[in-house]
């Protein structure tokens, strides 16, 4: 009976694992349109589009980007006509792309059945799930939504119509990245709640917090475009779940990828996956030199056995990062980025530095990494005079750090109350989690402290701090594990408040703000607005703090507006991927017929 038992716990957790992938695919894909929302994107699409046609990758030939005389836009005239991103994302959408020119006029049906079959399979998962533990108001739930979506299904056929397909003028290589891009989105969810479960939080804290950690994110947002960003978080959750294996049950062949994906990272975003890689070369050697790290940590294998697993399995990773760098810039230690920026900045790029000054190896590469800090050396005045825009309000009218992830705040003043209990309501595992988390958090900080004043000040780097969306995941860590005592102590409540939160406030918050506002809106003005929101629901939380002693265990007032805290960036999301998404450019409409249908003769959004 136990085996059983044992067995049916790994089970369920394997259902759950596939609802939170189905369901996350079924919303993000439902939402959004296979559209460009920015010029940056050009290049990650062209570059599919020479992979697929067999061209050169290194300069643009025109497809994305050009006028309708054929002519260079100033986006390329400034950049030398160069293709200067990682093809990494291009590649891992070839797949995509072979499904679309497979099917070609009825490519749209295809992605639209393979939406329906795995949201069908996700739902039923879920029915079977409740059914087994006898829950009958969500298997109800279920079968009802279930039903709905049927139909919702059929009113799309009913309005269908194909998309336009032709390799040489239609925009399928935007709608095989952003698809794409979906498809990783919805793998992240799964990831995060096995962290969580290796972490030992119980069932319904891991789904809250799966939930809260990817509603206080803009991933939602960034899987709908053609960007690189939703990428880079979805190699960071991977990072971070390997890391939650090796607390969890360390081994070889976890330690192995665990330094795989982080060269990975480097191939991903050269400047952000180069500090991650040094940063933990660094932060392992003092795991295993500090006497007092010894003592307390979660070492089990040897430095000299996991240094054999680790440096192959770094070099695994750098190897597509090293071969992308020579093949587009002929010089495998110069990522395609910074040869662009160099040009731009009409300085002396390190391919010709390195190439023509006539010294000895030693004189070349201390040339070579002179450069490369310049390159990444950040002002000081920029940060300190920036920082504040950066964490809540920028400029630019962007959405800053702390906006999208609120949930930081009233977490650390939950910690800091109980820091003297630190050790005693914190298990090993959760403490060298959080450890971990700020660890990425201050490379992260340096990786892209050049950028801080461009984030805050540049209209080019809205909607949020984009550069900075990798701290969304170790932020969204330590904020739940804070607050895991109190979330497992009263899971069901948090999670009940929560879906009610998300699925039910957010929609009337969105349409309550758009019949507010009868002579329509902006991305600021709702930016603005939710702003205010969510400055009284936080004071509200620290002021009821101070007042009352009993607030933090209340089973009903804290997870009522912890769950409200999330509501903001959810909206805020909804608005960009759903009203913006009729506005796109060199792309397609909606997935959906139906909101197709919608925003061309219902609701009109005119920009």
């Amino acid at each position: 009976m136990k085996m059983f038992d044992r067995y049916f716990i790994l089970d369920t957790d394997q259902v759950i694992l596939f609802i939170l992938a189905g369901l996350s695919f079924c919303i993000v894909f439902g939402l959004s349109a296979p559209a460009l929302l920015m010029n940056d994107e050009w290049i990650t699409v062209n570059q599919l589009n020479q992979l697929v046609t067999g061209s050169q990758l290194i300069e643009n030939e025109g497809k994305y980007g050009s006028n309708l005389s054929h002519e260079q836009t100033e986006y390329f005239s400034t950049r030398g006509n160069f293709l200067g991103y990682s093809i990494f994302l291009p590649l891992v959408s070839i797949f995509a792309m072979k499904l679309i020119l497979i099917s070609e006029e009825s490519f749209r049906l295809l992605f639209l059945m393979i939406w329906f079959v795995v949201t069908i399979s996700a739902l039923l998962a879920g029915i079977w799930l409740t059914k087994q533990y006898n829950k009958k108001m969500p298997h109800y739930a279920l079968w009802a939504l279930l039903l709905s979506f049927f139909g919702l299904f059929l009113l799309n056929l009913y309005y269908y119509q194909p998309f336009y397909f032709s390799i040489d003028k239609d925009p399928i290589e935007s709608a095989a990245v952003i698809f794409t891009n979906e498809a990783l989105f919805a793998l992240m969810a799964p990831l995060i709640y096995s962290l969580f479960r290796n972490l030992s939080l119980n069932r319904r804290s891991a789904l809250f917090s799966t939930m809260a950690l990817i509603c206080c994110s803009t991933y939602f947002f960034w899987s709908t475009t053609a960007k690189d960003h939703l990428l880079v978080a979805f190699l960071l959750t991977v990072l971070f779940w390997l890391f939650s294996r090796i607390l969890s049950d360390e081994n070889k062949t976890s330690w192995f990828s665990f330094y795989a994906i982080s060269g990975l990272l480097c191939w991903a975003r050269p400047e952000f996956g180069i500090f991650i890689v040094v940063g933990l070369i660094i932060w392992n050697f003092f795991l295993y030199v500090s006497p007092k790290i010894q003592q307390t940590n979660f070492l089990k294998i040897g430095w000299k056995q996991q240094t054999i697993f680790s440096a192959p399995g770094l070099l695994i990773g750098l190897t597509p990062f090293f071969v992308n760098n020579y093949f587009i810039t002929g010089n495998m230690f110069v990522p395609p980025q910074y040869y662009v920026y160099s040009s731009k900045l009409r300085l002396t790029s390190v391919i010709s530095s390195m190439d023509t000054v006539q010294n000895d190896i030693f004189s070349r590469l201390f040339l070579y990494f002179g450069q490369t800090i310049n390159f990444f050396k950040p002002n000081i005045h920029d940060i300190l005079v920036d920082i504040p825009g950066l964490a809540l309000s920028p400029s630019n009218g962007g959405a800053g750090i702390l906006y999208i992830c609120p949930i930081i705040l009233p977490a650390l003043l939950f910690g800091l109350i109980h820091r003297r209990e630190f050790f005693q309501i914190y298990s090993p595992k959760i403490r060298e989690m959080m450890k971990f988390s700020v660890i990425v958090i201050i490379l992260t900080f340096i990786a892209f402290s050049r950028v801080i004043n461009g984030s805050t000040t540049s209209l080019g780097s809205l909607p949020d701090m984009r550069y900075f969306s990798p701290l969304y995941i170790p932020l969204g860590i330590i904020s739940i594990l804070l607050l895991s005592p109190l979330i497992m102590k009263t899971s069901e409540q948090y999670l009940k408040y929560l879906f009610i939160s998300v699925f039910i406030c957010t929609p009337i918050l969105v349409i309550g703000t758009t019949l507010a506002l009868p002579f329509g809106f902006t991305n600021f003005m709702c930016t603005n607005f939710f702003m205010k929101i969510l400055i009284f629901l936080v004071l509200l939380i620290f002021v009821l703090s101070a007042l009352d002693k009993k607030f933090w265990t209340r089973k009903r007032l804290f997870p009522l507006l912890f769950s409200n805290i999330i509501m903001i960036p959810v909206a805020f999301q909804f608005f960009l991927v759903v009203f913006y998404g009729n506005m796109k450019m060199n792309g397609y409409n909606f997935w959906q017929p139906v909101l197709e249908y919608l925003f061309t003769y219902v609701i009109q959004i005119i920009s």
